[in-house]
């Protein structure tokens, strides 16, 4: 019999699993498989606002899953938000969150996280509107595992 190639599993924690094939009711093959321990974490939604005022928290929401076959007990958000406008003025203008969770997730689960970030009244003299970029990184181990930037107004 020739095999089928590759398959995508979801949910599934590492080590060894046995699998049973039938054809109308009768067994056609079985056999185990193998499965790798895989440390897989993704950012599956942000939720964001389209427009805050200078000096709001912004107040989103992300969704990550445990994409892999490994259990993840701890991992960090790390929020950006920039205004491109302001970059110039250096770390001032460009605020950064960084949080710290200790969620069980286990292969195949996904958790909603809160992120708040406050977008800042004054950068300097300046009242930073315009379009801002917040940049979120996910991280396991000081390793980024996913990022996704979001746009939005500050008016």
């Amino acid at each position: 019999m020739h095999g089928c190639g590759r398959i995508s599993v979801t949910g599934l924690s590492a080590g060894t699993h046995r699998w049973t094939a039938t054809y109308r009711g009768e067994i056609v093959s079985n056999g185990t498989f193998n499965l790798a321990e895989i440390t897989e974490f993704r950012i599956k939604e942000v939720s964001i606002a389209p427009e805050y005022h200078v000096g709001d928290m912004v107040d989103a929401k992300l969704v990550v899953q445990n994409s892999g076959t490994a259990q993840i007990d701890k991992f960090v958000v790390k929020v950006r938000i920039v205004n491109p406008k302001y970059e110039w003025m250096g770390d001032i203008a460009k605020p950064e969150y960084r949080t710290e969770y200790n969620y069980a997730l286990s292969p195949g689960q996904q958790k909603d996280i809160p992120v708040r970030a406050r977008i800042p009244e004054r950068v300097g003299v300046v009242k930073p509107t315009g379009k801002y970029s917040i940049s979120i990184d996910l991280l396991i181990d000081n390793e980024v595992t996913d990022s996704k930037t979001v746009k939005t107004e500050v008016i």
